[in-house]
């Protein structure tokens, strides 16, 4: 017997009220009234001329676990009000006077939220495999690292469409992904991070977006003064939180080492050190990994080197950077620029795009790997890897323990 949750009004006059009330009432799941056994399940709440003092109601009421979801009503659909409400607990705004078909969705949306947690909530706490957290980390802007990011989430929600797949923008201080993937979006992680006491599966779910790909999107905040709500306990809280909702996790990190950011690489299980084969490229990537060496978290035996526009002919090889380096060269992603930037400007993946490109199959390649059975990726390199550096099956691409290094003064 599908579950009927009870919901409460308040509304600036009864007309609304009554209006309201048989709009909700066509709604097979929800009772309007006074709830008799417990918490209110849903309260829909009209804002007053005073939003401070209907906002810090609705914080009280969210955070002292009376009412399971509240939605918000207001004439004026104001960004700087959207997030106040979101930071009060709030999980869906709706433009007054309300339409039947917004309320309807927005109905439907909790529905969704609430069975969905009834179902995964368990599994957050069992001993049973939990998702995988892949951070691509870019040795400075321009290399690829976002195009990387996005597409190794979208190929691997495709190749494995049973394992949902996120994707975080956490590339400080500003995001890019909505613009790769040409899509709009109402809430950040920002919303996530300001009261990490209150973090569960449910309101991380309500923030993030649907891509078209199959991909559940958490974007990065618009405004710089958003980004400094993140704090690593809660950068932490909110991966470990995804680990057990998603088969896998795509980070697309920042190369700045502040708290959020060495919290996000200590929860990954493996961090994509994207650069491109040149010395300004390796001369950047060398001081990274001597900073990860002076560092606990065990983030410098995480690190995998991914080579992005790589080409067979001209330039410094890839034996050549590994012997700068001390580390195995781990992928790489073959060059394709043209194909690569059309897709970025069309906000499309680049299977959509240019589907046939190099770029786009070294990708896929990269992508299977996470895909197959643990049995198959413990330990062993790529087919293309492996016969480009000839190296044994069972090689570590980790650090070797022998190079000293040493952060520079």
């Amino acid at each position: 017997m599908s579950t009927t949750y009870p919901t409460n009004l308040v509304l600036q006059s009864p007309k609304a009220a009554k209006h309201l009330g048989a709009l909700v009432a066509t709604h097979p799941r929800f009772d309007v009234g006074q709830s008799k056994n417990g918490p209110a399940g849903l309260v829909i709440y009209e804002l007053g001329r005073d939003t401070a003092s209907d906002l810090d109601r609705i914080h009280r009421l969210v955070s002292g676990g009376r009412v399971a979801e509240v939605f918000v009503s207001a004439t004026v659909k104001d960004p700087d009000l959207i997030i106040a409400a979101m930071r009060a607990g709030v999980t869906e705004f709706l433009p007054w006077p309300m339409e039947s078909e917004d309320l309807t969705a927005a109905l439907n949306r909790f529905v969704e939220r609430r069975e969905t947690a009834s179902t995964r909530q368990p599994s957050l706490a069992s001993e049973g495999p939990k998702g995988r957290i892949i951070h691509v980390l870019g040795v400075k802007g321009g290399v690829g690292a976002t195009t990387l990011a996005v597409n190794l989430a979208v190929e691997t929600a495709r190749l494995d469409p049973s394992r949902p797949v996120a994707l975080v923008d956490a590339a400080l201080p500003a995001g890019e992904i909505p613009l790769f993937l040409d899509f709009d979006y109402t809430y950040t992680w920002a919303e996530a991070v300001r009261d990490v006491k209150r973090l569960d599966t449910t309101f991380l779910e309500s923030l993030m977006t649907r891509h078209g790909s199959g991909v559940d999107v958490l974007a990065a905040p618009d405004r710089l003064e958003d980004t400094e709500a993140l704090s690593a306990e809660g950068m932490k809280t909110m991966l470990e939180l995804m680990r057990g909702m998603y088969g896998t996790v795509v980070v697309d990190g920042s190369p700045y080492l502040d708290p959020p950011s060495l919290a996000a690489l200590e929860a990954a299980d493996e961090i994509l050190l994207t650069t491109e084969l040149s010395l300004p490229c390796l001369s950047l990537v060398r001081r990274l990994l001597e900073s990860f060496a002076n560092l606990d978290g065990n983030i410098e035996n995480k690190i995998r080197l991914v080579v992005t526009r790589h080409q067979a002919q001209g330039g410094i090889t890839p034996n050549e950077a590994e012997e700068l380096l001390g580390i195995k060269v781990h992928w790489l992603i073959d060059n394709d620029y043209s194909g690569t930037l059309e897709a970025i400007n069309l906000g499309r993946p680049l299977y959509e795009s240019a589907p046939k490109s190099a770029a786009a199959r070294s990708i896929v390649k990269l992508a299977a790997r996470y895909t197959a059975p643990a049995s198959a990726q413990t330990g062993g390199k790529s087919g293309l890897l492996k016969r480009f550096l000839g190296r044994k099956k069972n090689e570590s691409c980790s650090i070797p323990s022998g190079i000293n290094l040493q952060v520079e003064g």
